[in-house]
């Protein structure tokens, strides 16, 4: 015998019928719209949704803004509170960092929640909010 053995691996596909085979034989992958989302790098201060027809980046630090990936300045979303008092508290005015988590992905949708986000006035005073 050789002290050399060759193994052969052979891989048969198994595929179980799943509620959802007929919703996968309509909709098959390549023909699903783009949709990613990720940290824009090791330090995970911000997140990109890459989807289709938009590129957004959501900022995890000051001034914790939704904006276009290629104009900055295309914000889609932010957080801000007026009180009865006319005090304003906003999420761009809060120096500390938020975070997101990705909890459920679909194919068309992925759920994420952005988490610590803080409004703060413009001296950096938070507001006197609680929630989860």
């Amino acid at each position: 015998m050789s002290p050399f053995t060759s193994f052969v691996l052979s891989v048969v596909p198994c595929v179980a019928a799943t509620p959802w085979t007929a919703d996968l034989e309509r909709q098959p992958v390549h023909a699903r719209p783009a949709l990613e989302v990720r940290y824009t790098s090791g330090a995970r201060d911000a997140f990109e949704i890459e989807a289709e027809e938009y590129r957004l980046i959501g900022e995890l630090r000051a001034p914790h803004r939704l904006v276009d990936a290629d104009n900055r300045d295309d914000e889609w979303l932010w957080f801000e509170l007026r009180g009865p008092d006319g005090a304003t508290h906003a999420s761009r005015s809060n120096p500390e960092p938020s975070r997101i988590n990705l909890y459920r992905r679909g194919p068309y949708f992925c759920e994420i929640h952005w988490l610590d986000v803080r409004l703060a006035d413009a001296n950096g005073a938070l507001a006197p909010l609680k929630g989860d």
